[in-house]
């Protein structure tokens, strides 16, 4: 169980360090322009239709040097503290 629990944790905490690490690379954008260098990955948008319900499924992906900065940051936090 707290395996689990442990695994969980550590998928969060990836989401936060991106979170953050994005919002910090926005602010220093205009000095470190390459922290907003960016790749996605995604899948364009697929429609289910049953002519009474329309449904539309798309995902998208991105990811910035500031938020694997920002995930690294998080996860060796993480090990030193945990």
């Amino acid at each position: 169980m707290k395996k689990s629990r442990n695994y969980l944790m550590i998928f969060f905490l990836i989401v936060a360090g991106s979170i953050m690490g994005n919002i910090i690379g926005g602010f220093f954008a205009d000095v470190f322009p390459v922290l907003n260098l960016s790749e996605s990955i995604y899948f364009g948008p697929a429609t289910l239709d049953l002519n009474f319900l329309s449904l539309t499924f798309g995902f998208t992906f991105s990811l910035s040097l500031a938020g694997v900065l920002g995930i690294i940051v998080v996860l060796v936090i993480f090990k030193i503290f945990y």
